[in-house]
């Protein structure tokens, strides 16, 4: 199941229940938060930053579970991220997240 976001966001939630793919997009920051948590899912996320500046993209895992070190970043103007979520065990803790952006 797909599921876009159709207008600049600042916050989302992704279900690992209600889809695999999620598509969004922010102005002025964005924050992730991870629910209803499944053994083995993974859950895929492209974020575009529509503004003329840097803004704020926070993953919604820890730092130690981010393949960034950190449980956020700045996402360049006008740049997209791509976040793959992978969920080894039914929690957030054992929840990681692998970013690519530039």
């Amino acid at each position: 199941v797909a599921n876009t976001y159709p207008n600049s966001q600042t916050a989302i939630g992704i279900s690992f229940n209600d889809g695999s793919v999620y598509r969004a997009q922010t102005s002025t920051g964005l924050t992730v938060t991870l629910t209803d948590h499944k053994l083995g899912k993974a859950v895929d996320l492209w974020v575009t930053n529509t503004s003329g500046t840097n803004q704020t993209f926070t993953h919604g895992c820890s730092a130690i579970n981010s393949s960034v070190g950190a449980t956020s970043f700045n996402l360049a103007a006008s740049r997209t991220a791509y976040l793959r979520y992978a969920s080894f065990d039914a929690d957030l803790a054992n929840t990681y997240v692998t970013a690519t952006y530039s």
